[in-house]
């Protein structure tokens, strides 16, 4: 297993952002290339724990990953205060349906994945 400083394969990052809707994400780390400057995510799934959809806590439900499609993305270490995070995009693709080839690709913005701490995460639409 491959570590890169407090990051290792296994783990479970979140990325949260919006201003009126803050919608929180989870992805488990998959693995890191053999130079540990790059990490594969995949989408977990999330689930109520308390609250509703509106307004409420969400913490990543590991027995749901999204799809199968795993993301690249760089690891970084703040100057600010040392902390590895990680940082990329969430790529989104459509693939033809009879030959799994990919047709379009939306490039995400760019965004900061940080260790999940264990504790819910406040998610909210309104």
């Amino acid at each position: 297993m491959y570590e890169v400083n407090e990051l290792k394969t296994g783990d479970i990052v979140e990325h949260s952002g919006g201003y009126n809707c803050t919608q929180t994400q989870f992805y488990i780390i998959c693995g890191f290339n053999k130079t540990g400057k790059k990490a594969m995510l995949q989408s977990v799934a999330k689930k109520q724990v308390s609250g509703d959809w509106m307004n409420g806590a969400v913490a990543p439900d590991l027995s749901k990953k999204i799809g199968a499609q795993m993301h690249e993305v760089m690891v970084k270490t703040s100057t600010y205060n040392g902390e590895t995070y990680l940082r990329g995009r969430i790529n989104s693709e459509i693939r033809d349906e009879v030959t799994g080839e990919v047709k379009w690709v939306n490039r995400g913005s760019l965004e900061n994945f940080y260790k999940w701490d264990g504790k819910e995460k406040w998610n909210n639409c309104d």
